[in-house]
């Protein structure tokens, strides 16, 4: 029976849908434009309104998934902070309802007060909440995950399956890189300990043809670059990303190192919240005295993430819902199978205590955020017959961004290339030159000879001066408002 249809179901069904439009609703206030964000969404922009796949903010070189749907979806939603973030809501919605359909006719959960735990911690939770609120392109790769372990873990596999593997597979390498290795890593666990019984056989060609997808959708990143005359800026955005390319140490060399050891120390309290259910999980599980060792061997999997992560060259705050969206499940898991006591009404206690450290977040770190951001979109609006004189338009502060899309503004955020060449992909490159007379293309890494700068605050002027000054230009005063002013510059 399909999950909207089973009646003790639907007020958990509900709730996912009313979190989602408060989520949508409140989006400006609880959502603050920031670096990431217009990294993202500016060439989207650009590519709306002008046609070209090019940035004077940062030259998107990332798997490109995410920046083709946000072009979709700001032609119908409009260009706006609220509009790039929403779109994230609407992923997290689908992946909370696939993952709500999947643990209940999977038969994980079967009591309703499960379901609340799932709602809160998804919704509320400080790491997910907080993440589907950013406008990057972490939502839509939790989605693609969601779904491709979803109809990887069934025992029953038809043609149709395999479709949706290989066709969820590619999508999601096209979506972004970094959780390519732990999917990687998972289906290999699932080899190991033959998941479900179906036989290593089953799991290995379910496991080649994920790779087969990845190595395909890879080559089509590839190939989408070399026609936009960006390959090498793609490739080497490996290299710019990930700290092993930096570094000589063996991997023996990295486990015993202080450095990487205070990395693993800090990759798994970035999210101390995850950390505490990650506890309670393992109690609980030896509490029930489970002789489940696949239970056991998911649970040392997911404990191991952060370190792995960090072992395979990144680990930022945004990518933890790898870490913290298994934990939620098999805490949802366990929560569910526990008798009726005080212990389960102590985890349900910690749960609700835990759902009110997003919000109280919000309350105490946004009003004042939104109303500088306010007050400097106001202060652009006022000057706009004077911004509109000047073709291009420099700000340090991300803030400023969709205030001078607004006015058709060249938006400059000195942070758009991202060049670094290793010597193997320098021979690649030098290869790829001879054919068909490839030219990568080559952005300017400096301001252009003439424009403005909007400076919201003192520490915006004076990055201004220092780097104006430091490249040879000439700046005048043209407005000053209190705190905030406005420059124009010449070369």
């Amino acid at each position: 029976m399909i999950l909207f249809f089973k009646k003790e179901w639907i007020p958990i069904t509900l709730l996912g849908f009313l979190f989602a439009l408060f989520y949508c609703i409140l989006q400006n206030y609880i959502a603050v434009v920031w670096f990431d964000e217009i990294c993202f969404s500016d060439t989207p922009i650009n590519y709306i309104l002008y046609g070209k796949w090019h940035s004077f903010v940062w030259n998107y070189t990332y798997n490109p998934l995410h920046a083709f749907l946000l072009m979709g979806w700001m032609k119908i939603f409009g260009i706006s902070h609220a509009s790039v973030c929403n779109m994230n809501i609407l992923f997290a919605l689908i992946s909370f309802l696939i993952i709500e359909f999947s643990l209940i006719n999977g038969n994980y959960i079967k009591k309703r007060s499960s379901g609340y735990i799932l709602t809160i911690l998804f919704w509320l939770g400080f790491t997910i909440s907080g993440i589907m609120t950013k406008g990057r392109i972490d939502i839509l790769i939790m989605l693609l995950t969601v779904i491709l372990i979803s109809f990887a873990l069934k025992k029953n596999f038809s043609f149709k399956h395999y479709c949706i593997i290989f066709l969820t597979s590619y999508l999601l390498m096209m979506s972004g890189m970094y959780v390519i290795p732990i999917v990687s890593l998972f289906f290999i666990y699932l080899f190991a300990i033959n998941y479900n019984g179906v036989g290593r056989r089953v799991w290995f060609f379910r496991g080649l043809i994920v790779a087969f997808a990845f190595m395909v959708s890879f080559l089509s990143i590839c190939y989408f670059y070399y026609l936009h005359n960006f390959l090498l800026h793609y490739l080497s955005s490996f290299f710019t990303f990930n700290s092993n390319f930096t570094s000589s140490d063996t991997f023996l060399d990295k486990l015993l190192s202080t450095f990487y050891i205070k990395r693993i120390f800090s990759a798994y309290f970035v999210d101390t919240i995850s950390l505490v259910l990650l506890a309670i999980v393992w109690f609980l599980y030896y509490s029930k005295k489970k002789e489940n060792k696949q239970y056991l061997a998911l649970l040392l999997f997911i404990s191991l993430i952060p370190l792995c992560m960090v072992l395979i060259g990144r680990y930022q705050p945004y990518y933890t819902w790898i870490f913290t969206l298994p934990i939620i499940l098999l805490f949802c898991i366990f929560y569910d199978i526990l008798p009726f006591s005080t212990f389960k009404n102590i985890c349900f206690s910690v749960v609700i205590l835990l759902s009110f450290l997003r919000p109280a977040y919000w309350l105490v770190k946004r009003p004042a955020e939104y109303k500088e951001r306010v007050a400097i979109e106001h202060f652009i609006q006022e000057n706009n017959s004077l911004i509109t004189k000047y073709k291009n338009v420099y700000f340090v502060n991300a803030v400023c961004y969709y205030a001078i899309v607004d006015l058709k503004g060249t938006c400059c955020f000195l942070n758009n290339d991202n060049l670094q060449v290793s010597n193997v992909v320098e021979v690649f490159i030098n290869n790829l030159l001879k054919l068909k007379k490839y030219k990568e293309y080559m952005p300017s890494g400096k301001l252009p000879n003439s424009g403005i700068v909007i400076n919201t605050n003192n520490k915006d002027e004076l990055q201004t001066i220092r780097y104006l000054s430091k490249n040879g230009y000439s700046y005048n005063i043209v407005k000053n408002n209190n705190f905030m002013s406005i420059y124009s510059f010449n070369r």
